[in-house]
């Protein structure tokens, strides 16, 4: 039977109970090593980027498909009415550690969502990633781990136990929540959401942070003859960043954010 209008976020095995073959047991692995790890990662991608997937072909990603639509009885039409208790049963906001701040955004930033942080620099971009990577792990009511993508090297251990301790937790144990990835290049920055997607289906992950997301971008392309490139890279890489959360598992309502320097 159907598993319900919440239920998009679970792992994609479950297609093999009842609903797809035995046979396609080895495809279901080939779409989880290619990162494709719930049931609603399949449904939120197109027929031929699950067709890219090494060793399947058209007709066995219509088949996975066709069962995976099966499986999720709200892909399709809801009412405004069952979105709103939808929003209220998944939704978390995580402080961003001031109380002021936290008041105009009606309690914090929300989960499932990306959000932009921007401005000039030395403006406190870092400091409020920073600073979220410690709340998200104790404001939150379901807390979690905290994934942290440096393209500019900025990432300070010894800043995270200043902040941890004004919270009044254990600066190690904070660090030990956090995954870290140091993202040099473009192509690293976008290639490190495959093994995060992986993570995200055994841990349970609050936010993920990408500090900056255009630092990279920026210094690989130069230039306005690699204009249009750099921008439908930088595209795909946040469309691909908004499907890191259904592709990792049900337990993963995370927000996302990103800074960049405001020019």
């Amino acid at each position: 039977m159907p598993l319900g209008r919440w239920s998009w976020y679970c792992v994609v095995d479950v297609l093999l109970n009842g609903y797809c073959e035995h046979s396609c047991a080895g495809d279901i692995k080939k779409c989880k090593d290619a990162g494709y790890h719930t049931v609603e990662s399949l449904l939120m991608n197109t027929l031929k980027s699950l067709s890219e997937i090494k060793g399947l072909s058209e007709a066995k990603v219509l088949k996975i498909l066709e069962s995976a639509r099966k499986i999720c009885a709200g892909f399709g039409f809801i009412t405004g009415k069952e979105l709103d208790m939808q929003r209220e049963h998944c939704i978390v906001r995580i402080s961003t550690g001031s109380a002021s701040v936290d008041t105009l955004l009606a309690g914090g930033l929300e989960t499932k969502s990306i959000t932009e942080i921007y401005g000039e620099s030395k403006g406190g971009k870092t400091q409020l990633c920073h600073t979220m990577a410690v709340t998200a792990q104790i404001h939150a009511k379901s807390p979690g781990k905290v994934a942290y993508i440096d393209t500019e090297g900025t990432f300070r251990p010894d800043r995270i136990k200043k902040i941890a301790a004004r919270f009044d937790v254990d600066g190690d144990t904070v660090l030990g929540n956090i995954v870290y990835a140091r993202c040099p290049t473009y192509e690293s920055q976008m290639s490190i959401l495959e093994p995060l997607a992986a993570m995200m289906a055994e841990d349970q992950f609050r936010l993920v942070i990408v500090d900056s997301i255009t630092g990279c971008f920026r210094t690989d392309f130069t230039g306005r003859g690699e204009l249009s490139e750099r921008q439908q890279r930088l595209g795909l890489h946040l469309s691909k960043l908004r499907k890191v959360r259904p592709r990792a598992s049900h337990m993963c309502d995370t927000l996302s954010i990103f800074s960049h320097l405001y020019i």
